[in-house]
Parts: structure tokens; C-alpha cells; sequence
């Protein structure tokens, strides 16, 4: 299955599905569009404006989530790489198709991103590229996991069977909590099933 490692918290942010696109100076290739890929958060920590990591602490802390326990070197999840759009300005009769966010948002739909909080996590500068992840799965548990640069391939099947057996686990939960039996006490003279 492909992988991509992220520093965090853009590995996190992405898997909690608190941050829509993915920047970068290119496009990932056409064989992966519509493909689910493993999201892997990278060893290195990454230095930023204070600014930058109090904003960001508190974007996942109002969401659930603490910034300090964000794992590191570890597959946090997954996403579904849905479209890329190449941003920049549209010019009139001229072969390239570029984007604002703007216009990616209003292509995708009200509602389903905050475009600030997508600006701020993101690089939308003109010529780069804005990869649309959807259907986003974080592990409860990440699985310790070396990383590389780029797209890379995770073939090990005890890393695959063991991203497996968490999302079987938290949907079995899920079915579970739904269907539950209700403890209901019947009322005298009630009639019982059919």
C-alpha cells in the first residue's frame, strides 16, 4: 500500500480529518487519484513560529485532540486522495487549468472546509499544488513505522494486518454502540413482538 510521511501536526491534522488538502509543489501521480494511501508522521520534528504552534494546539485541542501526545516516527492513519488542483490564477483561453482554494471550495461545496484554518495549515502560492484528501482514518493506536521521502511502498504484512485489525476493532465498536440492546420495560398489557 502507498505511504507518505507528513511532519506533524500535518500527518495528525489530516487523519482526524481536520485539514482537507495537502500542499506541494507537485502533483501526486494519476494512479493513486481515488486510491486510500497510509499517512505516516516523520521522526524529525519540525521547528516553527510560536505563533504557528499555539494556533495549531489550540485548532486540535477544541477538536479533541492534544498537541503534546502527537506520535512522531509512527502510521497514524489513512486518507483517500480525491483530486489535485494546480493553484494559481485563471487566464483566459490558455491550456492550464489553475485554481484559487477559493474556487476549489465552491467547486467542492459549502460548508466542508473552513478556508482560513486551510490557508493557514497549508501553502497555496501560485504554481503549487493542492491535493483534496477525504475519508480520513486515524489509528488509535499509530504503529511505530520508519518513514522515507515521497511516496513509498508499505508491504510488510504485519503493519498491514495490524492497520486492519485497529479499523475492524473500531468498527466493530461502532456496530456494537449502535445496535446495542435496549433494556425496556414492558407495560402491563403490552403486546410482545408479532
Amino acid at each position: 500500500m502507498k505511504a507518505i510521511s507528513l511532519w506533524q501536526p500535518w500527518a495528525s491534522l489530516l487523519v482526524f480529518g481536520l485539514k482537507r488538502f495537502e500542499t506541494r509543489a507537485y502533483a501526486f501521480p494519476k494512479a493513486l487519484k481515488g486510491q486510500r494511501i497510509i499517512i505516516h508522521a516523520a521522526k524529525k520534528q519540525a521547528e516553527f513560529d510560536p505563533a504557528f504552534v499555539r494556533g495549531t494546539a489550540g485548532y486540535l485541542r477544541r477538536n479533541g485532540h492534544d498537541a503534546s501526545a502527537l506520535p512522531f516516527g509512527a502510521i497514524v492513519g489513512t486518507i483517500e486522495l480525491r483530486d489535485a488542483f494546480q493553484i494559481g490564477s485563471r487566464i483566459p483561453g490558455t491550456p492550464r487549468d489553475l485554481w484559487t482554494l477559493e474556487e476549489i471550495l465552491l467547486r467542492r461545496g459549502r460548508g466542508t472546509v473552513i478556508m482560513s484554518i486551510e490557508h493557514a495549515l497549508g501553502d497555496f502560492r501560485v504554481d503549487r499544488w493542492a491535493w483534496e484528501c477525504v475519508k480520513p482514518r486515524a489509528l488509535s493506536r499509530p504503529i511505530a513505522y520508519s518513514g522515507k521521502q515521497g511516496f513509498f511502498n508499505v508491504e510488510d504484512p504485519g503493519i498491514l494486518g495490524a492497520i486492519n485489525r485497529q479499523f475492524d476493532e473500531e468498527a466493530g465498536r461502532a456496530a456494537d454502540a449502535a445496535f446495542a440492546p435496549i433494556d425496556v420495560a414492558l407495560q402491563a398489557g403490552e403486546v410482545r413482538g408479532r
